[in-house]
């Protein structure tokens, strides 16, 4: 299986943001609230390359609409990439979206976001493989929720993986402060 490849970045949440977007053919992000601030950044970081995409309230494992949202989803970016991404060599794609401090305010948890982000995975991957358009690299600024998501889903399809993580491998937990502990960062991916 291809490691995930981690990298730390020489800045705040912020720069890695800017940076992840620049890097990127297209940032897609998957929400419950698109507006919050992280989110802004974010759409503002990516321009024209960006694709906001939301998800309902307490989403549970084993519901249909999480089965069809994921794949819709799924859909709707492999379309958008085969509309507007000209690279003949294929696509780089970075995943963003609300954290799990926003998405537990939410009613969603962890497992539901990977499960979901699996089945996004999944149905990108088919639609662009129709395409005949390869997927480059996926990555994603490495924090709980849909970032972590995913990687982890992108890993499980042994697609090329990285992670540009804020400086000192800073994270947001659910709840309570900042975390920055690179062991403890990586170790939600193995």
């Amino acid at each position: 299986m291809t490691p995930i490849r981690f990298i730390e970045d020489t800045g705040s949440y912020a720069h890695r943001t800017r940076v992840n977007a620049q890097w990127a053919d297209l940032t897609v992000a998957i929400a419950v609230d698109l507006n919050t601030s992280g989110e802004q950044l974010t759409r503002d970081s990516a321009g024209d390359r960006y694709l906001g995409l939301t998800i309902s309230n307490g989403l549970r494992i084993g519901e249909d609409r999480l089965v069809k949202t994921a794949i819709a989803h799924g859909i709707k970016t492999a379309d958008w990439i085969n509309e507007n991404v000209i690279n003949p060599d294929g696509v780089k794609i970075n995943i963003a979206g609300n954290g799990m401090r926003t998405l537990a305010k939410n009613g969603i948890s962890q497992e539901t976001v990977d499960y979901f982000m699996g089945i996004f995975v999944k149905a990108l991957y088919d639609k662009l493989d129709a395409y005949d358009f390869p997927i480059i690299e996926i990555r994603s600024g490495g924090q709980t929720g849909i970032d972590e998501a995913g990687i982890k889903a992108a890993h499980k399809m042994n697609l090329k993986c990285s992670i540009l993580a804020p400086k000192d491998f800073r994270m947001t937990p659910a709840q309570g402060e900042d975390i920055f502990d690179k062991e403890l960062f990586i170790a939600r991916f193995q």
